[in-house]
């Protein structure tokens, strides 16, 4: 229907999950609700590293004053994937964005959206797997920011994913180049 330019309108419900996952246009046959992701950063982006390869479509909440920092943490961790922003649903002021993960970033800027904010997020798609090296990125980004040392965070990831400390060292190394933690 969104293809075709149909406008999309919903029945209020009793529940803005339901209702932000049909007017977001995206895949709605499985999805994954999480709520509120953690208020902590280590602990939101623990979460949305552990998504890198979900398939489902993902749908969760998130308050006014978070927003610019969730959409900055799910655009670097899951990329730049479908997503629609959906705000006070079956109300006056009513609003659905969708885009891509750094549209909506863009269109955001310098907004300071008020109400009830939901955010359905595109599941990774079957022809682009992520790899592993994808994967070993995320997890030594998110350590570091966790304040762990160099030579633990490399430990540490070797150890969760069953690889050499030299190959994680070579990836770190090829990683800070880009994306120093300090």
């Amino acid at each position: 229907a969104l293809k075709a330019k149909i406008s999309i309108v919903h029945i209020p419900g009793p529940s803005a999950v339901i209702t932000a996952l049909v007017v977001s246009g995206l895949p709605a046959d499985s999805f994954l609700f999480l709520a509120f992701l953690p208020a902590r950063v280590s602990e939101r982006r623990k979460i949305l590293t552990s998504l890198v390869e979900e398939r489902r479509t993902i749908v969760l909440f998130e308050s006014p004053h978070r927003l610019e920092a969730t959409i900055n943490d799910i655009y670097e961790i899951l990329g730049d994937r479908p997503m629609a922003l959906a705000r006070e649903l079956t109300k006056v002021h009513e609003e659905v964005i969708r885009g891509t993960t750094g549209e909506i970033r863009e269109k955001l800027k310098g907004r300071h959206l008020k109400g009830e904010i939901t955010l359905v997020i595109g599941g990774v798609r079957e022809k682009k797997s992520v790899s592993d090296e994808e994967i070993i990125n995320a997890l030594l980004r998110l350590k570091g920011e966790e304040g762990m040392t160099d030579r633990d965070r490399i430990a540490q990831v070797a150890r969760e994913k069953g690889i050499s400390r030299r190959r994680v060292y070579l990836l770190d190394l090829k990683l800070r180049k880009s994306h120093p933690f300090s």
